[in-house]
């Protein structure tokens, strides 16, 4: 059961490397979003800029990238969390899912997570509840 534990915890902790990872690239897409918002405010008439109604869906799909890369980012961390202290096995599960489509890290961590979680040791884990 204890080394059960310890391998929760240090799935945790790539979790938290993973959450690191996404959640300083979810704002990328923040240039996006200022150059749709400089094409819609102040077009050039005559330089070849595309015209303010294509820049609008160029702004909103950055900006929902954005909040889904946070919400994934923030998912993580979360899961990070209830791994460390072997909660939340349903959640843990379907975060490593989601972990799955982040190529290539978060494909391998979901994988080894996914194996992990699936093991009788670690389901007696989950039970018990929170790790000392």
């Amino acid at each position: 059961m204890d080394e059960a534990r310890e391998r929760l915890r240090t799935l945790g902790w790539f979790f938290y490397m993973l959450a690191g990872a996404v959640g300083l690239m979810a704002p990328f897409p923040l240039a996006y979003i200022l150059l749709g918002t400089g094409f819609l405010t102040a077009p050039i008439e005559g330089s070849g800029q595309p015209p303010a109604e294509t820049s609008m869906p160029l702004v909103v799909v950055s900006a929902v990238g954005i909040v889904v890369g946070l919400a994934i980012g923030l998912g993580l961390a979360f899961a990070g969390r209830a791994l460390g202290r072997a909660r939340g096995y349903r959640f843990c599960i379907a975060m490593s899912w989601v972990a799955c489509l982040l190529v290539p890290v978060g494909t391998l961590l979901g994988y080894y997570a996914l194996r992990e979680l699936g093991r009788p040791e670690t389901r007696a884990a989950f039970q018990h509840g929170r790790t000392p």
